[in-house]
Parts: structure tokens; C-alpha cells; sequence
């Protein structure tokens, strides 16, 4: 959840691009459809090192399999905490959003 929580403050950090986006003709719709998708590839990434580590690692570990639906839990708490908190950011008024930084 921390990897979340940092993502969406740098989503915050991103209002005047994201409003930008808006003001261009992009919808909310498909705003906060790019803000999920750039943390589902940051979650995938979560999951893919998680894996690789396993795999180097699979002999020293005694349940390499749990880590893995460790890594796949760790990556949903990502997306789902970084989405839910960008959200605000995403659907506000986008002429607001450009003046507040």
C-alpha cells in the first residue's frame, strides 16, 4: 500500500498534466482510465521483481509459490490504493486544477 500511496502523490503532483488532458478533450472517463492503467504497469512491475526473486531464490525459500500470491496481493493493494486515492485528482474541474499549482 505504500508503493500506492507514494504513486498517487505523484499523481497529485501531475493535476496540471492531467488537467491539461482535460481541458484538450479527454474525458474523465478515459483520464482515469490512463492514471489506472499507468498503476497497473507499475503493479505488474511490483509483481514481476517480486517473481524474478523467487525464482533466483526458489531453493533458499520454503514456500516459493506463497510469495508469489504475496507478490499478486501486494500488486492489487498498489492498484487499488493508488487508483482510489488519484481519483480525486483525475475527475475535479480541470480549469481548477491548472490554476492550483
Amino acid at each position: 500500500m505504500l508503493g500506492g500511496l507514494v504513486s498517487a502523490l505523484i499523481n497529485r503532483f501531475r493535476a496540471p498534466e492531467l488537467a491539461v488532458y482535460r481541458l484538450s478533450g479527454t474525458s474523465r472517463v478515459d483520464a482515469a482510465r490512463l492514471v489506472a492503467y499507468e498503476q497497473l504497469v507499475a503493479a505488474g512491475f511490483f509483481v514481476a521483481t517480486i517473481s524474478a526473486s523467487a525464482c533466483l531464490l526458489g531453493q533458499r525459500l520454503t514456500a516459493p509459490t506463497a510469495l508469489l500470491w504475496w507478490a499478486f496481493a501486494g500488486a492489487a493493494a498498489w492498484f487499488i490504493t493508488s487508483v482510489a486515492v488519484s481519483l480525486p485528482v483525475v475527475l475535479r474541474n480541470p480549469v481548477t486544477a491548472v490554476r492550483d499549482d
